[in-house]
């Protein structure tokens, strides 16, 4: 079976390498490559649309030769009857191609049966997890608030331990531990909100009075912690 990417952009770049290092028959075709999407398209089974959710939404006007293929796309959170969604839970640098080992451990979210997954890429043993097209925008959002809402946290704390105490480095060892803990089934849980330590709690209030973006952001893990959190666990 030979298979075409549809992109240059990280994704497709890791992909490429995923199923070259595999043995993988791929072909590779992106906008000012120099060939015709309609002639590489003849020379592949399968179509991987590597390409931005907008993009996705007016492929087949743009490409009416892909209409003829079976064609699979990488969003999170896009949903169509004419295209199968494979979803990497994986975060793919800008100019980085992540080692085999990872890309073979990581999982994909798919809106489709997992037996037809295996037809089409029976070279691929990664783990699967089936949603359905109702939860397709809720499995987008959990995988953004878990992955890029925590980098847009450590991101801020690492510039005000530069700004504050001269170094963010101090942070590295307990970002490892912080990771460990949460991939630890046990979990364990510490902290202020935790131990419901409400007055320590309200010197944060205190020392935040005058930022109200840090104020907003304890106040909705305050809330969370009491009427999510505890249901869940």
């Amino acid at each position: 079976m030979k298979y075409l990417i549809v992109g240059n952009g990280a994704l497709a770049q890791n992909i490429s390498f995923y199923f070259s290092s595999l043995k993988i028959d791929v072909l590779s075709w992106f906008k000012n490559c120099g060939n015709e999407l309609s002639e590489v398209t003849k020379k592949a089974d399968v179509v991987l649309l590597a390409i931005s959710t907008s993009s996705l939404k007016n492929i087949f006007e743009q490409y009416p030769c892909l209409k003829s293929k079976k064609c699979f796309h990488f969003s999170g959170s896009y949903y169509s009857e004419e295209i199968f969604g494979m979803h990497p839970l994986m975060s793919f640098p800008k100019d980085e191609i992540l080692d085999l080992k990872t890309l073979q451990s990581m999982s994909f979210g798919i809106d489709f049966k997992k037996n037809e997954f295996h037809k089409n890429f029976p070279g691929l043993k990664n783990p699967l997890i089936e949603i359905s097209p109702e939860d397709k925008i809720y499995y987008h959002f959990l995988c953004v608030m878990s992955g890029n809402f925590s980098k847009y946290l450590w991101e801020f704390v690492k510039g005000q331990f530069q700004e504050k105490f001269g170094d963010s480095d101090h942070l590295r060892e307990y970002l490892k531990r912080t990771t460990t803990e949460i991939l630890d089934s046990k979990s364990n849980f510490t902290g202020p909100l935790e131990r419901m330590e409400s007055e320590l709690v309200q010197d944060y209030e205190i020392i935040l009075k005058n930022n109200k973006n840090l104020q907003n952001i304890l106040k909705a893990f305050k809330d969370f912690r009491r009427e999510e959190f505890d249901e869940i666990r």
